[in-house]
């Protein structure tokens, strides 16, 4: 494991000799970011693969399970490792992905004069939605930070309440 014991550190102050190394730092940046660049290449052999495996239906569905994997892995680690209960997950991702979509679609109608998908792989229409995503992004941090800072000193049942209300708000808005 990548971490420092405090017993191996080597004495701080005036007598402290040169810094000792515990682990190569390398090693442990590589080891942390083993499970990203996994996750990473292996959306890409999925986003490249299964459409000429399964066809466009499986491709598909492959894509609405691995968005709703996200989602449980977000619940996962709000409800699950910190104890919170907070209903306010969908909300957030619709804002992102409304964000995303209509920045995508008038973006595209208004460089191209039209909606259909240009260009090949990294063309201007993959492009967009790219910096559409990335958009998308911001917008649901923007909107949980606007939600959370009233709340942050709420836990159980009234955080649930607040998140609720922000999650049924977008659900009349949109």
């Amino acid at each position: 494991m990548c971490r420092v014991d405090a017993n191996r550190l080597p004495p701080s102050g005036p007598q402290a000799g040169p810094e000792l190394p515990t682990e190569s730092t390398a090693i442990c940046v590589t080891i942390g970011l083993l499970p990203v660049a996994t996750g990473i290449g292996l959306s890409v052999v999925l986003h490249f693969v299964l459409p000429l495996l399964a066809g466009p239906y499986y491709s598909r569905l492959a894509m609405d399970a691995g968005i709703a994997i996200v989602l449980a892995v977000s619940l996962n680690i709000v409800n699950g490792m910190t104890g919170q209960f907070s209903m306010g997950h969908a909300g957030f991702m619709t804002l992102g992905g409304y964000t995303a979509g209509t920045l995508t679609f008038y973006g595209s109608l208004l460089l191209r004069g039209s909606a259909a998908k240009f260009g090949g792989f990294c063309g201007a229409g993959e492009l967009l939605f790219a910096v559409s995503c990335l958009a998308g992004g911001g917008m649901a941090a923007a909107a949980g930070w606007v939600v959370g800072l009233p709340s942050l000193r709420l836990r159980g049942d009234y955080l649930a309440i607040v998140t609720l209300g922000f999650g049924e708000i977008l659900r009349v808005m949109l």
